[in-house]
């Protein structure tokens, strides 16, 4: 995990860019206590010229003490989002609309445990999802490294998660689509598009550039 927390200073080496702000909030951005808080701010520039959207990150969480699944050292994706309400409902600029976009390095599950892992979880209620780099982490001869392709892995879990719970796109049996689904492995996350495909079409998301 050390060793991902320093691969984490590589991520998006890009200029910031804003946009124009709103009175509320669109989207907040949320490291958690192992996710760094300067790639968390770089990430919502990005996301927010990307997506042209007012969204904004927040200092890193404390410690939300959300328990393991039973047997795992996987954190329970239902009650990081729970733990997490009473910190992030108080956010300056942000009201019953703004959603919350937690991000983390562990490792994470639903409390059901019916899976292996989840890249991402939501909790519309809540208007709030998870999303976990752990298991997007490229290795390359047993090594971590935050190369491009962990980097556009992470983008597209975040900007779907955005589309879904923000604007409701639907999900997809279009592989070219950033709302494909089911995502069943790493493969099916990089051959997933960049973009959301509003209407049938043969284009391919492949040769997109990533905004980061």
């Amino acid at each position: 995990m050390r060793n991902l927390f320093l691969m984490l200073v590589l991520i998006f080496s890009v200029p910031s860019h804003s946009a124009a702000n709103p009175d509320i909030v669109d989207v907040y951005v949320v490291p958690m206590d192992d996710f760094p808080e300067d790639k968390a701010a770089e990430i919502a520039n990005v996301m927010a010229d990307d997506m042209q959207l007012w969204v904004k990150s927040s200092v890193r969480l404390g410690n939300l003490y959300a328990s393991k699944l039973p047997g795992t050292n996987q954190l329970i994706a239902e009650e990081i989002i729970e733990k997490s309400q009473p910190i992030i409902r108080r956010f300056a600029n942000s009201s019953e609309k703004t959603y919350f976009l937690i991000l983390t390095t562990r490792d994470i599950n639903l409390s059901a445990g019916n899976l292996r892992f989840v890249f991402a979880s939501h909790n519309k209620g809540y208007n709030s999802s998870v999303v976990s780099l752990h298991r997007m982490v490229n290795y390359i001869n047993g090594t971590p490294v935050f190369d491009e392709i962990t980097k556009s892995r992470l983008y597209k879990m975040m900007k779907r998660s955005i589309g879904e719970m923000r604007f409701g796109w639907q999900r997809t049996t279009n592989i070219n689509d950033i709302m494909y689904a089911p995502i069943m492995s790493l493969d099916d996350l990089d051959r997933m598009g960049l973009q959301h495909l509003e209407e049938n079409t043969e284009d391919s998301g492949a040769d997109t550039k990533l905004p980061i």
